[in-house]
C-alpha cells in the first residue's frame, strides 16, 4: 500500500486524486508513455478560454481543503483547470512576443532569475483565488516537485464530440501561436 504526506497527515494514496508532486520532467515523460505530450502555454490558454471560461471554480486556497480532489462527474466540458494542482506546460518560460525588460537593474536581474523555468498553468489547492485565471502564468526550474503540480491533457471525445469542436474551431479562427495558412500564388502567362 502506498502513503502521502499531506497538511493534514499522512494517507494511502487515493487512486482517484490528481497525482501531484511530479517534475516537468515527470509529467513529459508518464505524458509520452501515454501516447500524449504536455500542451504548449498557447494551447492550454486557448482551450481553457474556449472550453471553461474565465470564472470556471476550483479546488483553491479558499475551500481550505489544501489538497488535489478528485474531478467528479464529467460533464463534457475541461474540469480541474483551476485549483487542484498546477498544469506542466512544454513552453519554456519566455517572454511575450514585443516583451522589451525594464532598464536596469531591475531588468538584469529578473532576466536571470527567470532563466531555466517551465511554465505551469491553473492554480493548485494553495493557491489564492486572485491568481486563478486563465492568463496567469507561474513558473519552475523543470526538476522542482515541491510545487503542488501534475499534469492534464484532453481526451479525445466521442466522434461527435470531436467533429463539433473541430467546426467551432475553424469558425473562431487561428489559435494562439498556430501559424495562418500561406496562400499559393498563381501565376499565368500573359
Amino acid at each position: 500500500m502506498w502513503f502521502e504526506h499531506t497538511l493534514h497527515g499522512t494517507f494511502p494514496v487515493d487512486p482517484g486524486v490528481p497525482v501531484s508532486h511530479v517534475s516537468h520532467y515527470e509529467a513529459d515523460a508518464y505524458a509520452t508513455w501515454a501516447g500524449k505530450r504536455l500542451p504548449t502555454e498557447a494551447e492550454w490558454e486557448h482551450a481553457v478560454r474556449r472550453d471553461a471560461g474565465e470564472e470556471t471554480p476550483g479546488n483553491l486556497a479558499d475551500t481550505e481543503t489544501f489538497h488535489p480532489r478528485a474531478a467528479g462527474e464529467s460533464t463534457g466540458r475541461l474540469r480541474q483547470v483551476f485549483g487542484d494542482c498546477w498544469e506542466w506546460t512544454s513552453s519554456a518560460y519566455l517572454p511575450y512576443p514585443g516583451f522589451h525588460p525594464a532598464a536596469g537593474a531591475i531588468g538584469e536581474y529578473n532576466g536571470k532569475f527567470m532563466s531555466n523555468q517551465m511554465v505551469l498553468r491553473g492554480g493548485c489547492a494553495l493557491t489564492p483565488a486572485g491568481h486563478a485565471r486563465a492568463g496567469y502564468r507561474n513558473f519552475f526550474p523543470p526538476g522542482a516537485r515541491w510545487a503542488l503540480s501534475g499534469c492534464a491533457w484532453p481526451t479525445e471525445g466521442s466522434p461527435d464530440e470531436r467533429a463539433t469542436r473541430a467546426r467551432d474551431d475553424r469558425a473562431a479562427g487561428p489559435r494562439l501561436g498556430q501559424r495562418q495558412p500561406r496562400r499559393r500564388r498563381t501565376t499565368r502567362p500573359d
